[in-house]
């Protein structure tokens, strides 16, 4: 594993306990010291498990993205530092600066909520559900400059190349999903005739053998896809008539985006620098006693559904063969495969190895069996291993070995944020979750299940009393909502 460790996916449905895709996070505890400042490029962000956005995650392994800008102009304003002096019109780690006329140095790698005022509600990080995280997501940071459309004269109502950005994968992926977080920006002086001037960034996919398409999953009200043109439609009669600048919550731009194709390895972007007021006046003007420097700042991050990998199951179960677990399996499609590795747990959090298997290819069938389970609930998945190194790990299966019933049920992540995992529960049990006034939020009367995954995205933060109802027997528990 490499020791670089900025993004990480975590592949929540894969492991049981979470929402079904793979998204980028930060590693906790990583410096970011020299990640910022004015480039045109970042490096690879490699993925790996995030302990603080969800519990039970684990690496896998040696899957990243890189983003790079070409094609931009160099800008070199007499008024600028040496370390912003020159510098690209479009790049990652910059940020508008309101009291001197100089570019300021930004982080290349940012929470999502850094820019934009953004809501979880905007995403989707796969196609069939909701459930960002904006303060737990980490996303690449962009800004575009408008001080060379100052120095070249040119009309504020108008649309300029500014240059394009392309991302590129470690491994071929199939339809990632592209965020985009907080595009639009605006100018104000009270220096001369310098009138609010509101300008945002469009994103033109380019289409590519594998990339063929794009479509869009969510976003705010002014965030638009025309042709394969991501923008922010917000008006400048719309500002003028009473709105704000459209630079932050639902009037900016931001949303979610699939990339359509199989076998991805880069997709593009042409970018473009849109002007939306005729007032002929990009950023400060030489002269003015309070200068600024101005530009568009927002950012890009990618979320990954489960059949985005080369490995696929098409069918995964572990059922009791009398003192025996058979693990039994197979396999959708086996692209670059190596092998699978079986891993049992008996608290559904700390696995080991119990077996192998080499891949045979696609849509063959395994089957092993595990003759020492242990007693009470054994949890079991499959690490699936790639030629280059990579993995990714299966669902968990549960099977239960105790003599008796447990007494006790286990709920994780708790606290938690928009959804929890209960697990301990029996065929016929009864589930109902109160707030602390007595009212019923939660109920499920028909429990199938010994593990169930309730999303309570909707529910207040506060604490909530837990019942788990079996026959005359009621066992309570408190359980924690957070922002």
């Amino acid at each position: 594993m490499k020791k670089l460790l900025i993004l990480i996916i975590t592949l929540s449905t894969l492991c049981g306990y979470g929402q079904d895709y793979l998204g980028l996070f930060l590693v906790p505890n990583v410096s970011l010291v020299g990640s910022s400042g004015n480039t045109t490029s970042v490096p690879t962000a490699w993925f790996s498990d995030n302990t603080n956005q969800f519990s039970n995650q684990t690496s896998l392994g040696q899957i990243g993205v890189s983003a790079q800008i070409s094609g931009t102009r160099s800008l070199n304003e007499p008024a600028t530092s040496p370390a912003t002096n020159p510098h690209p019109e479009t790049m990652f780690g910059g940020q508008s600066n309101d009291t001197d006329k100089r570019l300021l140095a930004k982080s290349w790698m940012v929470q999502m909520s850094d820019v934009g005022t953004p809501s979880d509600s905007y995403f989707k990080p796969t196609e069939g559900i909701s459930g960002m995280s904006v303060g737990g997501h980490y996303a690449f940071e962009h800004y575009v400059s408008t001080e060379g459309f100052l120095n070249d004269g040119v009309p504020t109502a108008g649309r300029y190349p500014v240059g394009s950005i392309t991302y590129t994968f470690t491994k071929a992926i199939n339809n990632p999903i592209f965020h985009v977080v907080g595009l639009g920006g605006f100018f104000s002086s009270s220096f001369g005739i310098a009138p609010t001037m509101l300008f945002s960034v469009d994103f033109e996919f380019i289409p590519n053998a594998q990339a063929t398409g794009i479509s869009r999953l969510s976003g705010t009200t002014h965030t638009s896809l025309s042709g394969n043109t991501i923008s922010n439609s917000y008006s400048q009669a719309e500002f003028e008539g009473g709105g704000t600048t459209g630079t932050s919550g639902n009037d900016a731009g931001s949303g979610s985006f699939k990339i359509i194709g199989n076998g991805i390895t880069t997709v593009t972007f042409n970018l473009y620098m849109v002007g939306k007021s005729p007032s002929e006046l990009w950023s400060t003007i030489d002269g003015d006693p309070n200068p600024k420097y101005t530009g568009d700042r927002f950012n890009t991050t990618w979320t990954l559904e489960p059949g985005s990998l080369p490995v696929k199951l098409a069918d995964f179960n572990v059922t009791k063969k009398k003192t025996a677990s058979e693990i039994s399996w197979k396999s959708a499609s086996e692209e670059n495969f190596s092998h699978y590795e079986i891993e049992r747990s008996a608290d559904g959090e700390s696995f080991v190895n119990i077996g192998s298997a080499s891949g045979l290819g696609s849509g063959s069938t395994y089957s092993k069996l595990d003759i020492n389970p242990v007693s009470g609930f054994n949890y079991y998945r499959l690490k699936m291993v790639d030629l280059d190194g990579s993995f990714v790990y299966s669902s968990v299966k549960v099977v239960d070995f105790s003599t008796e019933r447990s007494s006790e049920f286990k709920i994780f992540p708790n606290p938690f944020h928009e959804g929890f995992t209960i697990n301990g529960l029996a065929k016929g049990d009864q589930l109902k979750i109160y707030d602390l006034a007595g009212k019923l939020v939660y109920q499920n009367n028909t429990i199938t299940d010994q593990i169930l995954r309730i999303d309570l995205a909707n529910v207040e933060p506060g604490l909530y009393n837990v019942l788990v109802i079996s026959g005359e027997d009621v066992k309570t528990t408190k359980l924690l909502k957070v922002e």
